[in-house]
């Protein structure tokens, strides 16, 4: 049986595996298939991949469960989702896809891009023959965390959870939480649990805090909601 045998074999059988709906489509490869219990679950090894319509997921190995309609993804994984005109790509070393509610739970060491052609930046970037030159770039926003739930059951209201150790960084602010929702529909990320903020000029360092900070992604504008507080710190040097 040759490997492209296998990888029909893999794609046919996962169908019913992990219960997805009638008119929906997924393609399974890998390197290695093997059957167990009678057909309900199923392992994967070796450069795994996951497509469908929307979600596109990359590992070392797998695991498909019938009965919990869950697959498991281990080792280096990779998880690309893009809908119209978001595209998120996000790392761990572990994922939970729960193809009936249309969910993926990411957790060990989350990085989460979220990339927008919605919104486009001037960034001044080297050539190849050294001068800077002025390129437009599509916004990158960038998310670290211990865990991150995506809910993609709807594109228009795609939300993404994020819980432990949440952090974003970007040329204008830092933030960091321990609790964070991005919601596509409104544009920004809601940071809760213990948020703080903090931005650094030439010759100072802001901290702000509150009970909620949100941060709009377009125009990397920050709102803080409840016992909001501002501390500056100047460069003792420069005065």
């Amino acid at each position: 049986m040759n490997s492209a045998t296998k990888i029909l074999i893999a794609t046919t059988l996962l169908l019913p595996v992990i219960n997805i709906p009638a008119r929906a489509e997924i393609n399974i490869k890998s390197d290695n298939l093997n059957i167990l219990k009678q057909g309900t679950v199923s392992r994967f090894t070796g450069n795994v991949k996951v497509r469908s319509k929307d979600l596109f997921l990359e590992a070392d190995k797998a695991v498909s469960d019938k009965e919990n309609s869950k697959l498991t993804a281990a080792g280096q994984v990779k998880v690309n989702y893009s809908s119209g005109s978001i595209k998120i790509i996000s790392y761990s070393t572990r994922a939970v896809l729960e193809s009936d509610k249309n969910i993926i739970t990411m957790t060990g060491n989350v990085k989460n891009i979220i990339y927008s052609d919605e919104i486009v930046r001037d960034e001044i970037v080297r050539n190849e023959t050294g001068r800077d030159e002025t390129v437009r770039q599509s916004s990158k926003t960038v998310v670290y965390a211990d865990s991150l739930r995506i809910d993609y059951s709807s594109k228009d209201s795609l939300k993404s959870e994020f819980t432990g150790s949440v952090k974003v960084e970007s040329e204008k602010i830092n933030i960091y939480s321990e609790n964070a929702v991005y919601d596509r529909a409104a544009g920004l990320i809601s940071f809760t649990g213990s948020p703080r903020a903090f931005s650094v000029t030439e010759n100072s360092r802001i901290e702000y805090s509150g009970d909620k900070i949100s941060f709009y992604i377009e125009d990397e504008r920050v709102s803080i909601e409840g016992n909001a507080a501002t501390r500056i710190f100047l460069d003792e040097s420069e005065m």
